[in-house]
């Protein structure tokens, strides 16, 4: 399905830049200003799930995921070049007697360059993710804290927002990022087919455009 989403998300920006209809004098209301900079901050709320590539090896379990993101960037008539840094938490939603008695909770930090593309009052938004790191909660039964990190090629992230008010905006994201590397005391290993990590989200955005 994320592959799925992906291949969409790229379509629909190629679309955009290709359809006529969008190319709107001044980027419009909600697009970003001709030539100018770009910076704005918002908070993300929602649902994801989490487990392993295949589902089973690492049982998948639901999320609740919480966040905050900034983007700075610079904007070029209707499209916007720049780069995003994220920290989200997710926290489990399933019980961790229903998955093994494990508990996926963790943070998570992003770094993404950002492609977007205003039209009228949206702003379409993708993001590659080529860094991200997520820490669980709780340590290992041998006292061990663990993480993953190594995002795998093809994470991504992929918003629509929509201009609320003079400075303000509400608007929803997806996010799926694959990790094909753990560290567990210090020790760090490769992972491979499913043993893969994935979380993913999706859930509604409210931010601030400076």
């Amino acid at each position: 399905m994320k592959r799925i989403l992906y291949a969409s998300g790229v379509a629909l920006l190629s679309l955009l830049i290709a359809n006529p209809i969008f190319a709107q004098e001044g980027g419009g209301d909600g697009g970003p200003s001709i030539g100018g900079w770009y910076f704005s901050v918002a908070g993300k709320g929602g649902l994801g799930d989490a487990g392993s590539a295949d589902g089973t090896t690492i049982k998948t379990r639901d999320m609740y995921v919480f966040g905050g993101e900034a983007i700075f960037g610079k904007t070029f008539g209707r499209f916007l070049l720049g780069l995003s840094a994220e920290y989200n938490l997710f926290k489990q939603k399933t019980k961790a007697s229903e998955v093994g008695n494990t508990n996926m909770a963790g943070s998570q930090l992003n770094v993404s360059p950002v492609l977007g593309m205003g039209a009228g009052k949206f702003l379409f938004v993708l993001k590659p993710i080529l860094y991200s790191n997520l820490t669980a909660e709780k340590k290992t039964s041998g006292g061990d804290e663990s993480s993953v990190n190594s995002p795998k090629m093809g994470s991504f992230a992929f918003q629509i927002n929509y201009k609320w008010g003079a400075k303000t905006f509400i608007g929803f994201e997806y996010a799926s990022v694959d990790y094909t590397k753990s560290d567990v005391g210090g020790k760090e290993s490769t992972l491979k087919g499913d043993n893969i990590v994935n979380y993913s989200s999706m859930g509604v955005i409210y931010g601030y455009k400076f």
